[in-house]
Order: structure tokens, then sequence, then C-alpha cells
């Protein structure tokens, strides 16, 4: 590799790509040498889809007592796992917890519905 617009060889033998394609997937190997020998190692550049929201939480008004839910779907590269994490105020939901309030729907992977009950 050499020096372009796109890949960055660093003084210190980092190595910088930037707008990263598809093709730039694969075995990267660096090499180093002086007069005392020559050594090198190898990794691989694995390149994923990004994750994105495609259905956001929206407003909602509702009566107390009754039940609530909020909407969430993503897309993401199948290669990976994904986990939605829903918070309050600030405050991470412990679905773990013996929390009959806020319940998940995990019926789809791609979907983090929330339900609320008894608001």
């Amino acid at each position: 590799l050499v020096n372009s617009s796109r890949i960055l060889i660093w003084e210190d033998g980092s190595l910088e790509i930037n707008n990263i394609t598809r093709n730039d997937g694969g075995i990267y190997t660096c090499f180093a040498e002086n007069n005392r020998g020559r050594a090198n190692n190898t990794g691989t550049l694995v390149i994923t889809d990004p994750t994105r929201i495609i259905l956001a939480p929206i407003n909602a008004d509702i009566t107390v007592g009754e039940n609530a839910t909020m909407q969430c779907a993503a897309s993401f590269d199948p290669a990976l796992d994904l986990t939605f994490i829903w918070s309050f105020n600030g405050y991470v939901i412990d679905f773990n917890k013996e929390n009959i309030h806020y319940q998940r729907n995990f019926m789809l992977d791609s979907n983090g519905e929330l339900l609320i009950r008894n608001a």
C-alpha cells in the first residue's frame, strides 16, 4: 500500500483508510525491518453494514392506568447481533428484574418494542 487520497500510512506505521468500502475488507499485513531483522503481523478487516433506527419511538398521550407501547425497530448487518436498550429519564430499564411494569416484545430480532403496563 502507498499513501493516496484515501490511504495514509503514518510515521508510526499505523494505517488509516478513509471513506471505507466493502472492497477494503480483507487481510492486511504490516512488515517492519531494520538492520537487526524483519518482523510481520497480520490482521483482518471486516466491513459490516451500519446499524440504523428505521422506526423510532414517537410521543404518546395516554390516560393514567392504561398501557402504552413505544415502537423501535432497526436495520443491521446480519453477521452481527443486535440489542435494544431502553432508558427512562436517563436510567437504563432492567428487564431482568421482576418487573411487570416494563416489558419487551422479543418476537422479532429487529424489533425493540417497549410495553409500559398500567401507566
